[in-house]
């Protein structure tokens, strides 16, 4: 049985969460609209955490098997990543539980519409589809997800 966890990640990580990020994203099969590599990735974490984002590792065990990038100001999940060998294990959910425990006044997030794996995932554990939006930038389609408080116990 795994142990999941997660913590504040270190600097140290930024590039191994980096990698996770840009593997996870090419298992998608969805093709990035911005060509970054690595060192970029890793940059853009260490530059988002500066500007006030929170950046977690999840791991299992010991090993750094993910991601999780909050927004809390905005109350937005700005990015979520599983290390493709690591997927469809049910760790998403629990990373959504985790993000719903930090988010607890509710949320939103945004998927790429072609990211079909990550939208069931967000479907099944809970989340409303809230809108559609075309974005020029990218040339793409995304979905916004958004959920609920939690109930007050």
């Amino acid at each position: 049985m795994s142990r999941l966890s997660f913590r504040l990640a270190d600097p140290e990580d930024y590039h191994l969460i980096a990698d996770i990020w840009d593997k996870s994203w090419k298992s998608t099969g969805v093709e990035s609209p911005e060509k970054l590599s690595v060192a970029e990735l890793a940059a853009r974490l260490e530059k988002m955490v500066l500007e006030g984002a929170s950046l977690y590792s999840v791991t299992d065990e010991e090993t750094v098997i993910g991601l999780i990038l909050l927004i809390e100001a905005e109350q937005c999940l700005s990015q979520v990543f599983l290390a493709p060998d690591q997927q469809g294990q049910g760790y998403g959910r629990k990373c959504l539980e985790f993000v719903q425990e930090k988010l607890p006044k509710g949320g939103w997030l945004s998927v790429a519409e072609a990211k079909q794996g990550a939208i069931r995932c967000y479907e099944r554990n809970g989340l409303r589809r809230e809108r559609r939006k075309w974005r020029p930038e990218y040339e793409r389609f995304d979905l916004y997800y958004v959920w609920e408080p939690a109930p007050q116990k």
